[in-house]
């Protein structure tokens, strides 16, 4: 599942993948619904939202999590902690200016050693 970027979503096809696209919609709680239709649909083991945009739902992450699918977001533009499994920030100011806010709950991987 991805978001309708053609650039990706071309990428994902050649490298073999099966892609099911989600438009952008204007409205997040139409698109909450949208992505937890799809994971009930595909079952998949994880949910990775890399960049996110400014206002983005993670509203809906404990529900994913009590149906068994861990989360990873991926965010080098802020700091902010939504309650992932893995919180993904290569910045590196990252680990000072990052509140966790869920220690225990969450991996965090932040700081430039952790790059992609």
């Amino acid at each position: 599942m991805m978001r309708e970027n053609t650039e990706g979503v071309s990428c994902a096809v050649s490298a073999g993948e099966t892609v099911e696209t989600l438009a952008v919609m204007p409205e997040p709680a139409d698109e909450r619904a949208a992505i937890l239709n799809m994971v009930e649909e595909f079952e998949p083991n994880w949910l990775i939202v890399d960049l996110p945009y400014a206002d983005i739902d993670t509203s809906y992450f404990p529900r994913l999590g009590a149906a068994g699918v861990k989360t990873c977001f991926i965010d080098d533009v802020r700091f902010v902690d939504p309650g992932a499994d893995i919180l993904l920030n290569s910045i590196i100011m990252a680990p000072e200016k990052t509140n966790k806010l869920h220690p225990g709950d969450t991996q965090y991987l932040l700081g430039p050693e952790f790059f992609i």
